[in-house]
């Protein structure tokens, strides 16, 4: 995986170039459709040349961002084909499907804004009736962008046959015969991939390596058909460069290489250590702890007659007002009672003439003591 991937540096990179399709310099009119044989083929430039006998305008390539689908992904050098179909070599394509990444916020809002603009570009040549086989829609993916191309191509004036001979394609031995038949006639599609560290995967590691959920970045062009009435658009992808592979899944203790069987770890200790902190209070929590304040101040202690040693009952904090104001009165009433009785019970033992007469005979007692000594 590429550690230094950086989705804003390479959305700013991309940006600059009129190719990517969700990019400010992109613009579906500069581009126009030329007509090729049975297919219409885009191309760049407003319109097409106004010397037919002039060069011929270059054909678009759009660039797009996304994440590879688990639908369908045939990569390897025959693509789809089996020698079961009964089908020509030649037939043999290339297909796979990226959609909307989820990890990517980035790119993920490219991709939306991609197939918006992809749609206008079906709409520039599909003005009316259905178009298929560009954008599809997935139930659990949601809209995707399939690619779809031949592995080998019909050689003509302008085919590279020496680059890439088609009898050094790396096919599998049983399918070699199908190979040979075709050589004289086609030639291998040019289609490179590159991984991460921008290292060219050889075409027999291809489907292997571009694994499902990798972001890629794709280089394509585009043709349109109509057949019966349907106008179809094959995108044959160019180049396909593998931005960030995916993360890798967890690995299982269920393995073939098990010697032993395999036992799920106790998480005795950890149920014992957990109902441990249940009961042993932090102590940032009894550092930080408040006394309670009782809310009521008429219930507080301090409002205690002192004759009663502090054990009359508290008025209640009862929510009827009337209620806390009637047991407020009786509250202070009751103590003041109890400061009257208490003070006179001082006065008549001041009052008192038998009190004042034991007071008198224990003052002499204690004087005459004092005159003997």
């Amino acid at each position: 995986m590429q550690a230094n991937f950086s989705s804003p540096y390479h959305r700013a990179q991309l940006a600059l170039s009129s190719a990517y399709v969700a990019g400010p310099l992109f613009s579906v009119g500069n581009l126009h459709w030329k007509h090729l044989g049975k297919q219409n083929v885009l191309k760049e430039g407003k319109a097409a040349p106004a010397n037919p006998d002039g060069p011929e305008a270059q054909d678009a390539v759009l660039v797009v961002v996304g994440n590879v689908a688990n639908n369908n992904i045939a990569l390897s050098p025959v693509g789809a084909w089996k020698s079961s179909y009964n089908k020509s070599l030649a037939s043999a394509k290339y297909q796979f499907q990226i959609l909307q990444p989820d990890t990517d916020a980035i790119f993920g809002a490219d991709f939306l804004a991609a197939v918006a603009t992809l749609k206008n570009v079906q709409k520039s040549i599909a003005r009316d009736g259905q178009s298929k086989w560009l954008l599809m829609e997935d139930a659990t993916s949601g809209t995707t962008i399939r690619f779809s191309w031949h592995v080998f191509e019909v050689i003509g004036p302008s085919t590279d046959t020496e680059s890439l001979p088609i009898l050094d394609w790396p096919i599998a031995n049983y399918d070699r015969d199908a190979l040979i038949e075709i050589s004289q006639t086609h030639a291998v599609t040019p289609f490179t991939v590159f991984d991460p560290e921008h290292n060219r995967i050889p075409p027999e590691r291809v489907h292997p390596r571009v694994k499902v959920g990798a972001l890629v970045e794709c280089h394509f062009s585009l043709v349109h058909y109509v057949i019966n009435g349907v106008h179809q658009f094959n995108a044959e992808c160019k180049q396909l460069t593998i931005l960030r592979d995916p993360q890798p899944k967890p690995s299982s203790p269920y393995k073939w290489s098990s010697a032993t069987p395999y036992k799920p770890p106790s998480d005795l200790h950890k149920r014992q250590i957990e109902a441990a902190k249940a009961f042993v209070p932090k102590a940032e929590d009894v550092t930080n702890s408040t006394p309670h304040v009782p809310s009521n101040p008429v219930a507080g202690p301090s409002n205690l007659a002192a004759s009663d040693g502090g054990k009359r009952k508290l008025v209640d904090d009862s929510p009827d007002e009337d209620v806390r104001e009637e047991k407020r009165a009786k509250t202070s009433s009751d103590t003041t009672l109890s400061s009257i009785e208490h003070a006179n019970i001082t006065n008549d033992a001041e009052t008192d003439p038998g009190t004042k007469k034991d007071a008198a005979e224990e003052n002499e007692v204690i004087n005459e003591v004092e005159r003997e000594l």
